[in-house]
């Protein structure tokens, strides 16, 4: 708490910020929507109860964002303590997530080529930065209306010196890589087997079986692999790159940014369309 007071900033959000409805809720905390009292600006705000047991994560999460400025990862605006909670500001993106994106769309392999290298682009920033992720999955893969992808929700990162390896558990379980779930020694390496795990769930339009993404039975290569599916060898190729067990076979994020399948020469706009249906779809549900 200390140090979190140290960083945030001491005025009074509530005279800055009108907060609107709730856009998220996880396990890190509540995010609405809310408007700039003055510039009118709309922005993303997220409560984090310190009460409960994550004062950790709510600190690393705010220093993470303060220190990272990359197109790829949301651009953080400011942070203040209220009574119990912390305020983190961040920019709003209006376009959902890539969880929505998928459960309410069908994705071709160049939009999702397009997807994979936003994100990855985000990776090996955060990787040169000494920055394990750790949480890499849909729900934190964001849209702006423009088609821009961002990486959010940084409460888990891991900062670690060049040839380090960690030993900690954190994240998600089904996008674990098995060298985390088993508590093996890991680096950078892991956020690359969750990557392949989302393109899995972009390909799949969903994710796999619980039964075949238990690391508890073993989880094996070719069982996340997407046989039943009709897709191209590179699209194969590149997800067989991110689900390599042995994390030292494991390609790297600046190497997978090179990988065929990641040149299709395509921008953002590609998936705007996707990023409209999927929103009025889910306005359909509601």
């Amino acid at each position: 708490m200390q140090n979190l007071t140290q960083i945030v900033n001491p005025g009074n959000p509530y005279t800055t910020y009108v907060l609107q409805e709730i856009i998220g809720n996880g396990g890190f905390g509540i995010v609405h929507k809310a408007k700039h009292e003055h510039t009118k600006e709309v922005v993303a705000v997220k409560i984090i109860e310190l009460k409960k047991p994550m004062k950790k994560e709510a600190l690393n999460e705010v220093l993470v964002m303060r220190k990272m400025r990359h197109p790829n990862l949301v651009k953080f605006l400011d942070s203040y303590i209220v009574g119990d909670n912390l305020w983190i500001v961040t920019e709003f993106l209006g376009g959902g997530t890539l969880c929505d994106l998928i459960a309410h769309t069908v994705m071709r392999e160049r939009q999702i080529a397009v997807v994979c290298r936003e994100i990855l682009q985000a990776i090996t920033f955060l990787h040169s930065k000494g920055i394990i992720h750790c949480d890499i999955k849909s729900s934190n893969v964001v849209f702006g209306m423009d088609g821009s992808v961002k990486l959010i929700d940084f409460g888990t990162c891991i900062h670690i010196t060049k040839g380090e390896k960690c030993l900690s558990v954190r994240g998600t379980v089904h996008s674990m890589a098995p060298e985390m779930f088993c508590g093996m020694p890991y680096d950078t390496k892991v956020d690359i087997w969750s990557l392949g795990v989302v393109v899995t769930q972009m390909v799949l339009g969903g994710l796999p079986s619980q039964s075949r993404m238990n690391l508890r039975i073993m989880v094996t290569n070719k069982e996340l692999q997407t046989k039943d599916k009709n897709i191209s060898p590179v699209l194969q190729d590149f997800l067989n790159e991110c689900l390599e067990l042995d994390a030292n076979k494991r390609s790297s994020a600046e190497n997978l940014l090179m990988h065929p399948f990641l040149q299709t020469g395509e921008n953002v706009s590609l998936i705007k369309k996707l990023i409209r249906l999927a929103k009025r779809k889910t306005r359909i549900q509601d």
